[in-house]
């Protein structure tokens, strides 16, 4: 079974996961009340 020599640093860790992070939430104004909302989802209004 293979085993690492080494231990990953802390620094080269997050640089893997660098591309993992969640982006921001895009919003658009609601044609029919004017509200936030997500694109593509049905307003509750």
């Amino acid at each position: 079974m293979a085993v690492p020599k080494k231990k990953t640093s802390k620094s080269k860790k997050n640089m893997r996961r660098s591309h993992l992070a969640l982006d921001t939430n895009a919003c658009v104004e609601c044609p029919n009340c004017g509200e936030l909302v997500r694109p593509h989802h049905v307003c509750e209004a």
